[in-house]
């Protein structure tokens, strides 16, 4: 019986992962309790936010038609983005 880690299933001379089976993983689940941790702690800043979201983009910034997300993307000399979603016509 596979455990709640990642399922790593052998194909020829490569590994790949079974990422289906990502959200049922420690690992995700390490991901988000350690974010939800963080919204619990009062002292911390913008940019401690900004940065584990920057770490952790698939997580809680994609979606299934997003293949790419930018962080902090400049508009111009006064304004920038927290993160843009690129998302696929």
């Amino acid at each position: 019986m596979p455990t709640r880690s990642l399922i790593k299933m052998e194909k020829t001379n490569t590994t790949c992962y079974d990422w289906t089976k990502f959200r049922q993983s420690d690992v995700y689940e390490n991901i988000v309790s350690r974010w939800e941790d963080m919204l619990e702690d009062t002292s911390l800043k913008e940019q401690a936010y900004q940065q584990y979201l920057q770490e952790h983009p698939a997580v809680f910034l994609t979606y299934e038609e997003c293949y790419l997300v930018i962080s902090r993307l400049k508009l111009s000399s006064e304004y920038e983005t927290d993160f843009v979603a690129v998302k696929e016509l």
